[in-house]
């Protein structure tokens, strides 16, 4: 009868340390990994008419995040970065006023990308949240309706495709 009773304390007594160390280290009381940075979404649309079928040159592309205009920019090596709207700041590589010649649209989030971790738990992970948050474009053509998308920012991977209905006259 001794034995089991030792036993059931070791148990008790291993169960209560390893929930104590477990609450020491969620409290940050180990090991803290704190990694900063900017995490980086790329993304490409590829802009087509929706009758033919064949690349539609000159597409403007807005960008909106919490109902403001994310500024867009040609952005050249060391230059400045542009202000950023809610945290995101989004680099779009298009042709000089703002347009593609070929219908596509590559482009970039950066946003906070900083996390902080002890030795088992991750406290704060602003990239994971930045990636959750939704953003609307908005694809204009002289010639072809106005198009408006919605997408979170971590599902714009790969080539989007955008097929723009021509305006009838």
């Amino acid at each position: 009868m001794a034995k089991l009773n030792k036993k059931r304390c070791a148990v008790i007594v291993g169960a209560m340390l390893i929930t104590a160390v477990l609450a020491a280290d969620y409290a940050g009381m180990f090991v803290k990994v704190i990694s900063s940075g900017p995490g980086c979404t790329g993304f490409s649309f590829k802009c087509l008419d929706k009758a033919s079928g064949s690349p539609v040159a000159g597409v403007e592309l807005g960008c909106f995040f919490e109902g403001k205009q994310i500024p867009r920019a040609r952005r050249p090596k060391g230059a400045p970065a542009p202000a950023s709207v809610g945290g995101f700041i989004t680099y779009m590589r298009v042709g000089i006023d703002g347009s593609t010649m070929d219908g596509t649209i590559n482009g970039e989030f950066l946003y906070d990308g900083s996390t902080r971790s002890t030795l088992f738990f991750t406290l704060r992970d602003e990239a994971a949240e930045s990636r959750k948050k939704s953003v609307e474009f908005v694809f204009s053509h002289p010639s072809h309706h106005k198009e408006t998308r919605t997408y979170v920012v971590g599902d714009l991977k790969g080539d989007i495709v955008i097929k723009l209905t021509p305006i009838k006259r």
